[in-house]
């Protein structure tokens, strides 16, 4: 992935942005720009001129659209929706003309977001610094209120699980005084399935599945557990200590978006 810096030019990037892919169109691609940017390539077939990333990267634009979308973050906005609503508004009509569809154009609005950007174009030159240049949307999350910039990053997320964690195996032993039960080992199966429900897509919703792995403890005791006072204090054991995995949930759901956008999971 290219890296992109600051154009020291006060003309409006979007006119530079239409000038750039004018000058790359020869007459045949002029003349039928009017009919919604569609023309025939020399294989015979008709196409938009910007039908994806590579088209804007071929045309020379894709500088344009990198720092038009970091101008708009550098504005203020820091939630991704926000951000690519007022990016189209921006954007969009021009890249319309050229053929450029609504799906195109969010393709076009990743991959300038996964985009590495710098307001230093020095760094580019020393290579101990390249690894260190942030990606577009890593520009974002500095614009979050001090909360969120706290808790929506790996660090506190990991704290947090080790916690609830943690917590879990205290509240599995103070339900479960006669120790019945091994709370570290339900704790850690507890753990490991909302991990293993996160990685295979069940997002924001797998800490919800310790509660359904304890229903179907409490119904397995309560059907085989011929002893009733096992069979009640491992179903009080295993729900208290779902309930109380419920607690990830929260800092799980505010770093999610950030998640998914990074590929964590």
């Amino acid at each position: 992935m290219d890296i992109y810096y600051i154009i020291n030019n006060d003309e409006d990037l979007l006119v530079l942005m239409e000038k750039e892919i004018l000058s790359s169109l020869n007459d045949f691609c002029l003349s039928l720009l009017c009919k919604g940017g569609i023309w025939t390539d020399v294989t015979g077939k008709r196409r938009g001129i910007i039908e994806s990333w590579e088209d804007a990267y071929r045309y020379c634009i894709d500088v344009y659209l990198v720092l038009m979308l970091v101008q708009i973050i550098k504005a203020g906005d820091y939630k991704k929706e926000m951000i690519y609503n007022k990016y189209r508004e921006k954007v969009y009509p021009s890249l319309k003309k050229y053929g450029c569809s609504e799906k195109v154009f969010g393709e076009i609005f990743q991959n300038a977001w996964k985009c590495r950007y710098t307001d230093n174009k020095t760094t580019i030159k020393d290579r101990r610094n390249i690894e260190k240049i942030k990606e577009v949307g890593e520009l974002a999350l500095r614009n979050q209120p001090l909360w969120l910039r706290i808790t929506n990053c790996n660090i506190f997320l990991f704290i947090w699980s080790f916690a609830v964690f943690i917590g879990a195996i205290c509240i599995g032993d103070y339900v479960d005084s006669e120790g019945v039960n091994s709370p570290f080992i339900i704790s850690l199966f507890m753990m490991f399935s909302v991990f293993i429900a996160a990685a295979s897509g069940a997002d924001i919703y797998s800490y919800f599945i310790p509660i359904c792995i304890a229903l179907l403890m409490c119904v397995f005791n309560i059907l085989f557990e011929e002893r009733a006072y096992i069979a009640i204090t491992t179903c009080k054991t295993w729900m208290w200590m779902a309930l109380f995995y419920l607690l990830g949930f929260p800092i799980l759901y505010i770093n999610y978006k950030r998640m998914k956008d990074a590929k964590i999971i």
